[in-house]
This record gives structure tokens, sequence and C-alpha cells, in this order.
């Protein structure tokens, strides 16, 4: 087999084709996580570069008839999540959305030596089902493969690595380096299933915030960007308080020794909300377009204003209320600061 002729071959008529196969399989791949509300940390795709292709042609132990039917990965798509449960969502999709080549395909978390730690990560290689084939978006690539990848941003790290040392060497790798990938790898399976461990932890205690504030009434509970935002909508009807102006409140918070939910409650009792709202009709004045100041934001923030008898020009600034947000309102807001100081 003539080396040199097969990746003049795939340069002269196929490399194209396999990039469109790949660019149409990744588009495909992102329709179907949106519908299902899955969000990946990225989404790749690439044709196989003639020099990668060359090497693995040329590979020792590899033994190829027809390059260019054999192998299955000149298109590839690269899935990268953030945790391992991300993959196990993400495998029925593709198994329902394509057809899948299992001689070609392996799962290399159950491939390996359960004894031994390495390089986990699912490859699927895939066609297009019939019905698809039979629209004329799809038809072209009748007959054509693309690999799938699916793996957790660790495993990638891990896969990246190892290849650019492992693969790359031309030398056996010796006994000292292997025991070294071996326990690094080991680490980062640790790692991963940690990092796992946390997400699940994190929505068991975001549960029991809300659980606590929006059913119990308990609000002495310390003040984060959850708990804040559960308190928002249970005592005042900010449903639609925004995340940044949560941020800023959090900051003021920060500035003043309010530790708890009930703490900050003394400061947005009605009397000091009523004369914040009083307040911010001053300010805003022909400058906001809400109908209800109920439904302003800036509200707790002058209420914060008044409460510890703080400036308002050092507290606005902590909000993003899109009526401050201009030359002209700037201007009423400092004729406002001098008045008051």
């Amino acid at each position: 087999m003539e080396v040199d002729k097969v990746i003049k071959t795939y340069i002269d008529e196929k490399k194209e084709s396999f990039r469109l196969l790949a660019n149409k399989t990744n588009e495909l791949l992102l329709a179907i996580f949106k519908s299902n509300n899955i969000v990946p940390h990225s989404v790749t795709f690439r044709e196989k570069d003639p020099e990668k292709l060359r090497e693995k042609i040329s590979r020792h132990g590899k033994k190829y008839i027809t390059p260019l039917k054999e192998i299955t990965d000149l298109a590839g798509v690269r899935v990268i999540t953030y945790f391992p449960s991300d993959i196990e969502k993400i495998l029925p999709l593709i198994t329902e959305n394509f057809v899948i080549d299992t001689a070609n395909s392996i799962d290399k978390r159950r491939a390996t030596d359960p004894s031994m730690f390495g390089y986990a990560s699912v490859h699927l290689v895939v066609e297009f089902t019939d019905s698809r084939l039979n629209l004329p978006e799809y038809a072209f690539f009748k007959g054509m493969k693309c690999e799938i990848q699916v793996r957790t941003i660790l495993q990638h790290a891990w896969a990246e690595i190892e290849h650019d040392i492992v693969y790359k060497s031309h030398d056996d790798i010796p006994f000292e380096l292997r025991r070294k990938f071996a326990s690094l790898a080991g680490l980062l399976e640790i790692a991963d299933r940690e990092f796992e461990t946390l997400k699940s932890d994190e929505l068991k205690v975001r549960k029991e915030i809300k659980n606590s504030i929006i059913r119990k009434d308990n609000i002495d509970i310390s003040i984060d960007l959850d708990s804040l935002g559960y308190y928002m909508i249970k005592y005042h009807d900010a449903k639609n308080f925004s995340v940044n102006n949560l941020r800023g409140l959090i900051k003021l918070i920060n500035t003043k020794n309010i530790e708890t939910l009930r703490n900050l409650n003394n400061v947005f009792c009605k009397p000091i909300l009523d004369q914040a709202d009083e307040e911010v009709k001053t300010f805003t004045k022909d400058l906001c377009e809400l109908d209800e100041i109920e439904d302003c934001d800036l509200r707790y923030f002058f209420a914060f204003a008044i409460y510890f008898k703080i400036p308002f020009d050092q507290i606005y600034e902590y909000s993003y209320c899109p009526a401050l947000d201009t030359s002209r309102a700037l201007e009423k807001v400092s004729e406002k600061v001098k008045a008051y100081c």
C-alpha cells in the first residue's frame, strides 16, 4: 500500500466531504442537546488531519488494506461534559438518533482492567438513520461514518496529556513513567467522582435552603445568593429580582454586620421600604418605565441607605438599575446627593 497515494486521494477527494459530515453531525447533536436541556462544556468537530491520518496508517501494529474505508474517525465530533452523570444522559440520546456501528465503537470506561487506571472515554462510530438520509440535506452522507467522542473535562485533560507524552513518543515508555501516569489517572478518576458528589451535595443544600425559607418560614439562616433569592421571593414577592442585583445587595450586606436573613428583614421592614419608595420616585422621575414602584429593585438599595444612613451616591453604584445608567440620570443623582447631604 502506497501511503502517499492514500493521503493524496484523501486530500483531493474525501477531506472536504468528511468535514461536511462532521459539521452536520455537530449541528444535529447541538439541536438534540438543546431540545433535552443538556448543556455540555463544549462540542467541537473536525475532519482528520492528513498528517495524523498518515501517522495512523503507519502506526506499528496497524495493517490496513483500504484505509479510507476501514478507518472510522475520518470525521469526528468531541463532546466534553462537566460531570460523569452528563455522559449517562447523552449516550442514550446518541443511540436514539443515530445508527451505531457497535463493532467499531468502544466504551473505554468498561473496556480496561478495573484494577488499572487510565484514559476513559466513550467512542461511538455512527451513521445517520435512514429517515434522515431520506431528507435532501442528509442524502449526501449515505454510507459515511463519523466518530463521536464523549468524555468529561478531566478525562479530556488526561487524554490530551497522555497523547502528547505517550502516543507521540517513538520509544517504549519507561516503567517509572507508566507508573506515574497510572497514579495520576487514578487521582483524576477520584476527582471526577468527587466533583459529581459536590454537584449532588450542592443540589441538596439548595433544596434544603428553599424548603426552609419557602415552606417553613425560617429566616434564621446565613445569607448567600440562594437564600437571599428565596427570601426576596417569599417575603417581598420579588420573583424577577435580577441575579446582578442580588449580588449587589450581598456586597452591601457584607459591609455591615448582617449575618442572617432575620437581620436583613429588619432593614426591609414596611416603614423603611415605604420611605425608600418615595425616594426612588424622586430619583427616577421621568427616567423609569415601571408602572408600579413596588416592582423596582432599586427600592431595596435605597432602604439599605435609609436604614444605615448612608449617602445615596454610595448605594446606587451597587445597583444595575437601567434608569440610572445614563448621564442625565447621573446628573439627577448628583443633585439629589447634594440635597441629601
